[in-house]
């Protein structure tokens, strides 16, 4: 794993963190509040959550298949655990492909590390 970019700490601020909730989709930005998160947080008496893909890791390029493998591994890891939400994380300007990816209620920071080490 090589140095995080500028360039590509600025695409992960610049993300739509979609969640798909009740059929509807929701998005999360850095640094925004959210009115969705907050509520939802509240309705699974939570103090975090966690937005996590297992697609195209360290964000190198990796076959839809591969992610889609990676994706369901995750979700194997999570299960049973906490309650998940499928998303999206989107780049509005389009350069990048959607990443399908979880909005996970109530993990803790350390596992989060974890995973998102592992993935």
């Amino acid at each position: 794993m090589s140095a995080i970019t500028s360039e590509l700490i600025n695409a992960y601020q610049n993300t739509h963190y979609q969640v798909l909730y009740h059929l509807n989709r929701h998005t999360l930005q850095i640094d925004e509040p959210s009115e969705f998160l907050i509520n939802l947080l509240n309705k699974h008496d939570a103090t975090e959550a966690v937005y996590i893909t297992a697609c195209n890791p360290y964000s190198q390029s990796t076959s839809p298949i591969d992610n889609k493998k990676r994706l369901k591994q995750l979700k194997q890891d999570i299960d049973n655990r906490w309650i998940y939400f499928e998303g999206e994380g989107v780049d509005p300007s389009g350069e990048w492909t959607p990443e399908s990816s979880l909005l996970v209620i109530g993990m803790p920071t350390d596992i989060a590390t974890e995973l998102a080490t592992k993935y």
